[in-house]
């Protein structure tokens, strides 16, 4: 498996998996190849339509109601993170973690610069 198989099995996986909380605009955001454990960690955002607007104070609310539904917006463009290990062997996918879990785990996992292509 190479990189590019690799994110498109993390893509493909995580689409399907978040199907019904409304997943969509996936972006690849980083892909590492851990050659010790023969995985791959890939990063996979998208934006999440089904999580609720963040609670606003007092004073965004009257803003909101004149803005006639930024609620909407904000909700719309707020996205998930997450890191998809992949078996490199059985191309297989092993986990799916939120990428803040996934930084506390034991395997360091590091994002490839967005600056490089393929």
């Amino acid at each position: 498996m190479d990189m590019k198989e690799a994110a498109k099995t993390a893509k493909d996986f995580v689409k399907e998996l978040f199907a019904d909380e409304g997943a969509d605009s996936l972006l690849l955001e980083g892909a590492e190849y851990l050659s010790n454990d023969d995985l791959w960690k890939v990063t996979v955002s998208f934006q999440r339509h089904s999580i609720e607007a963040p609670p606003l104070d007092a004073g965004l609310k009257d803003a909101v109601s004149l803005s006639g539904g930024l609620s909407h917006l904000i909700r719309s463009l707020r996205r998930s993170s997450k890191v998809v290990t992949i078996s490199n062997r059985e191309a297989r996918v092993l986990s799916v973690q939120a990428r803040e879990e996934a930084a506390r785990s034991s395997v360091p996992y590091y994002s490839i610069p967005t600056c490089l292509s393929y």
